[in-house]
């Protein structure tokens, strides 16, 4: 499903197509650590902001938390009506930010696990939920073709991007939090303004459905992931392809950059 680095670029975390989520040593390739306890498929898996622990969503309605250490589950957030398609830290650590098919994305507490916040509005599944860099924002990917910005203290929708012929697959924000860029099946990733919601730059090329976009740590280049088995590097500034990844044998879920940016990491359903 997916696969992302630790901060520190030697372990890699990655969810299976199964009920687990599992830890890598880079160097060795060698499995160290399992995460058990889902009742259904775990669809992501992203790191706490100080590495100690993990957080996981899973099918089966929730989002957990898990010692890194010991792989114990310490915490479990719950309330969702559907799929948990994703789940992330807020940029301080306090709070965590889901994305469900039930159309919603909602804030819970890291410490009590009780939900504080709900973003509602999507006319169709949110498939991923991020905080803006200073966490004062939220931005939300949904089914419905939209992506939509809304204010983290207030849950009021405040922008909405529009443009995409099909459901969009992931949205983030530039390192800088002035850009945005989303992935869609429509087989594109675009850029937009995040003051204006403009489209400002199209990348095109895959053959297939593009399920996630991100930007390298220097903002300036972007990496996809496509069902067409590929992922790409473009040029941020001109929107060109400059670099193919081949050889899987599978559609590439996700594909992201290690922290020194130097190399990448591929998902795929191979």
């Amino acid at each position: 499903r997916s696969a992302l680095f630790a901060l520190d670029g030697n372990t890699i975390l990655t969810v299976l197509v199964v009920r687990i989520a599992r830890l890598f040593d880079r160097t060795t390739a060698r499995a160290f650590k399992t995460f058990l306890g889902y009742q259904d498929l775990v669809r992501s898996a992203v790191f706490a902001p100080d590495g100690k622990t993990i957080l996981t969503a899973s099918y089966d309605k929730t989002a957990r938390l898990f010692d890194t250490r010991t792989a114990r589950e310490i915490k479990r957030f719950e309330g969702h009506q559907d799929w948990v398609r994703s789940a992330v830290f807020a940029p301080d650590g306090k709070s965590i930010l889901t994305a469900s098919n039930d159309k919603t994305a909602r804030l819970f507490d890291t410490r009590t696990a009780r939900e504080i916040k709900r973003f509602e509005g999507h006319q169709g599944m949110v498939m991923i939920a991020v905080f803006a860099p200073d966490g004062k924002t939220i931005l939300t990917a949904s089914y419905d073709k939209t992506v939509r910005l809304f204010d983290t203290r207030t849950a009021r929708e405040i922008k909405r991007f529009e443009g995409h012929q099909d459901w969009v697959m992931s949205a983030v924000f530039a390192p800088d939090g002035k850009t945005i860029l989303t992935a869609s099946d429509d087989k594109t990733a675009r850029l937009f303004d995040t003051k204006t919601a403009r489209e400002i730059k199209r990348f095109e090329g895959h053959q297939d459905w593009v399920r996630s976009a991100v930007f390298a740590p220097d903002g300036k280049t972007i990496l996809t992931a496509s069902d067409d088995n590929t992922a790409r590097l473009f040029d941020t500034r001109t929107a060109r392809e400059v670099k193919r990844f081949e050889g899987h044998q599978g559609w590439v879920r996700s594909a992201v950059f290690a922290p020194d940016g130097k190399t990448i990491l591929t998902a795929s359903a191979d």
